[in-house]
């Protein structure tokens, strides 16, 4: 049996990477001439936890190729969860106030699909994309709010978005996301 491992070629929504502890959800599905669908529990591989070190990303059981010549289609997702019952229903939904970094972090989500991948001794990598909105808002000084420099420095400024969507339902078979 020939171990399946992966890679990653994108970073979290904060900091330079991924971290030591954080885990992708991987599903992989075989073709046999042809893709086939994403199930919640009839694939090849179902939902297996992988693990990052700070450089590789360990399963959470042991995990095959089929064989040396099944090509297969790879879902991931960041962050793990479990159960999930409908792969094309993930229910999410994001803090309304991100104010702090944790709940900032836990309303990044990440998803990608990987076709027709051949069976490899090496990593499959897997270039994970961010699937929710992200609003950066740059205050600057004399732009509606016209300051001395210490004024500025010493300002307490709060921020409020109105009429923003907070939940959603994410289909992990095509990435797309439904408010």
């Amino acid at each position: 049996k020939t171990p399946i491992s992966i890679s990653t070629t994108i970073t979290r929504a904060t900091d330079t990477a991924f971290e030591a502890d954080d885990q992708i959800g991987l599903y992989v599905v075989n073709r046999n001439g042809s893709a086939h669908d994403l199930t919640a529990d009839a694939n090849h591989i179902n939902n297996v936890a992988f693990t990052y070190d700070g450089s590789v990303w360990t399963p959470g059981e042991e995990v095959f190729w089929k064989d040396m010549t099944t090509h297969a289609d790879f879902y991931a997702y960041y962050p793990f969860t479990t159960p999930i019952t409908d792969v094309n229903t993930l229910p999410w939904s994001v803090a309304a106030d991100q104010s702090s970094e944790a709940a900032y972090l836990e309303g990044d989500f990440l998803w990608t699909k990987e076709d027709d991948v051949a069976p490899t001794l090496s990593a499959v990598p897997l270039a994970m994309n961010h699937i929710l909105s992200n609003a950066i808002i740059t205050l600057e000084k004399g732009t509606g709010f016209d300051a001395t420099a210490d004024e500025w420095e010493n300002a307490k400024v709060e921020l409020y978005l109105y009429g923003v969507k907070t939940a959603a339902d994410i289909d992990l078979a095509t990435g797309a996301v439904t408010a």
